[in-house]
């Protein structure tokens, strides 16, 4: 009989939990929105209970990659390091484990241990089978190819570089312009941002698809971090990972409308060629009878500089002419709008504004003939 209670209660327990899937989909859903200490919580919980339960004993290594990932995100690279050691220990996971212990190595300067860690890793056999394993690898590589890598801080971001970037020629310039673009555009959307933004400044965009993969300049950002050609106007940049952090104090995303994200990135890229492009451009194609209808402008994402400029320009007109508090509310409170078209469309235009789409779209047109 007692051995039925013991049973019994063992199980409600198990019952009033989510289960395994759930609770590590959740840890993830939550990294994915920078609510690391939220995202821990439930990792570190699992493997509290996960030795009291057989069952579930089997994804403690997963639910521990997942803990060091959020580490890293957070920039607990001590602790980082001591989970990501347990790994390390077995093979199926050791490849994850020494991509996690080369990236909190190099962002902690330890640059000679991470060049180690990416050397013991190429040593270990290729197994396409283990869960993962391509993610660890993409992490190594991208930790070789910035080895030797130069850095330096600003008061808003840890900067880094190739030897042979033309910002190394001043560096201390290139962060004043960094801080100056991210206290513009934080004060402007009202947030509190974590730490410091990281900036990976490429030369070019064959030096960055050999070391991240990633077309720069183009779509989210990796949380607190961001990739750019030494080039490129950083306001661009900093508004992505700043807006983000809009939404996530609300369990939330940025919008989902792609060109109305896109046009507030594209308002903050201040460099001289932006400026020409975000004010003649639109003025051209509206003197030509050829400027696109706003919900086609704001519904599909750019594909050329030329889409940039023009939902650049509306989104700056808006917040100049209507102010930063409403834009504010439209970007934090309608993160689900997901198009320009159909019921409901207009809602979060009235709302916020008190007018829809077309007359908002009308007072712009009249602005830039």
């Amino acid at each position: 009989m007692r051995v039925a209670a013991v049973l019994l209660a063992l199980f409600l327990q198990h019952q009033g939990r989510p289960g395994v899937e759930t609770q590590l989909a959740e840890a993830h859903r939550l990294k994915d929105l920078a609510l690391f200490d939220r995202a821990e919580a439930i990792l570190r919980d699992f493997l509290k209970v996960a030795p009291q339960d057989p069952q579930v004993q089997k994804s403690v290594p997963e639910f521990r990659v997942a803990l060091c990932e959020v580490l890293l995100g957070a920039r607990k690279y001590a602790e980082l390091k001591t989970e990501a050691e347990v790994l390390r220990r077995h093979p199926k996971s050791k490849i994850q484990a020494l991509s996690l212990l080369a990236a909190g190595a190099w962002h902690s300067g330890q640059v000679a241990e991470a060049s180690e860690l990416c050397a013991e890793a190429d040593k270990v056999p290729a197994d396409p089978t283990v869960a993962g394993a391509d993610d660890g690898v993409r992490r190594l590589r991208m930790i070789r190819g910035v080895l030797g890598w130069k850095r330096f801080e600003s008061a808003t971001h840890i900067v880094y570089f190739p030897p042979d970037s033309p910002i190394d020629v001043n560096p201390k310039g290139y962060g004043y312009r960094l801080d100056a673009a991210f206290e513009r555009i934080r004060a402007e959307l009202g947030v509190e941002f974590p730490g410091k933004i990281e900036a990976f400044i490429f030369n070019d965009q064959a030096q960055a698809d050999a070391v991240v993969e990633r077309t720069l300049g183009a779509g989210q950002p990796a949380l607190r971090s961001y990739c750019v050609r030494a080039d490129a106007p950083p306001g661009f940049a900093i508004a992505q990972v700043l807006s983000f952090f809009v939404a996530n104090r609300r369990l939330l995303r940025p919008p989902k409308l792609l060109g109305l994200c896109e046009g507030y990135y594209a308002s903050h890229a201040d460099d001289p060629r932006w400026v020409r492009r975000r004010e003649e451009l639109p003025r051209k194609l509206e003197g030509e009878g050829r400027l696109p209808a706003l919900k086609d402008i704001l519904g599909e994402p750019a594909s050329d500089a030329q889409g940039y400029a023009l939902s650049g320009s509306f989104v700056r007109w808006l917040v100049k002419s209507r102010g930063k508090e409403l834009f504010r509310r439209l970007w934090t409170d309608f993160n689900e709008l997901t198009g320009t078209e159909g019921p409901g469309s207009n809602q979060p235009w009235v709302e916020v504004y008190g007018a829809s789409l077309e007359v908002l779209e009308a007072a712009w047109r009249s602005s830039i003939k």
